[in-house]
């Protein structure tokens, strides 16, 4: 038979692939697909019961809930994409309130770090051939179509919701 810390150790590195797919799928498209938000909501259940120590899971439904009325709000102002929204309530939930506050500073931070990265390579390397079809070559320049410039604007988030849900994981599985 399965030992309890086995399934536990499984759903965690499960947990932490997800997330990885997630941050691909979203460095690719520019999208992350439902069905990897809601997997990991679903793993949540055997996490908890197989745990080796007790899971505060009132307190991370409730956090869950808290970012995803956040969310919703900065999904309705178009701050961010709905596909961010799932995963990072999704991580939320894993992360808990223990472990939140160190899954939203490694967040922020990764995230940051890719904007700035992306600014960077859109300034000095990218060539207007690469950056999205009909945007301007230059920031003064005029550009006919508003949709184009918003896909250059965007930025693929899922890589630091990733990135900080991989470090739960990480604590989940090694500890402090």
């Amino acid at each position: 038979m399965i030992s309890q810390l086995l399934i536990n150790e499984l759903t965690v590195l499960a947990f932490a692939a997800l997330l990885l797919v997630a941050a691909v799928e979203d460095v690719r498209r520019l999208t992350i697909p439902n069905r990897i938000p809601l997997a990991i909501i679903m793993l949540y259940p055997a996490y908890v019961l197989s745990a080796p120590v007790p899971v505060d899971w009132a307190g991370a439904a409730v956090l869950a809930g808290s970012s995803l009325a956040v969310g919703l709000i900065l999904f309705a102002y178009r701050f961010t994409g709905g596909g961010d929204v799932k995963l990072f309530v999704a991580a939320c939930l894993w992360a808990g309130p223990a472990l939140f506050p160190n899954f939203l500073l490694i967040t922020v931070l990764v995230g940051a770090a890719v904007g700035i990265g992306m600014m960077l390579h859109r300034r000095f390397v990218a060539t207007p051939a690469t950056l999205a079809p009909g945007a301007p070559a230059s920031p003064g320049a005029a550009d006919p179509s508003a949709a184009p410039r918003r896909r250059q604007l965007e930025l693929p988030y899922g890589t630091a919701i990733a990135a900080g849900g991989v470090n739960v994981a990480t604590t989940l599985l090694f500890g402090a």
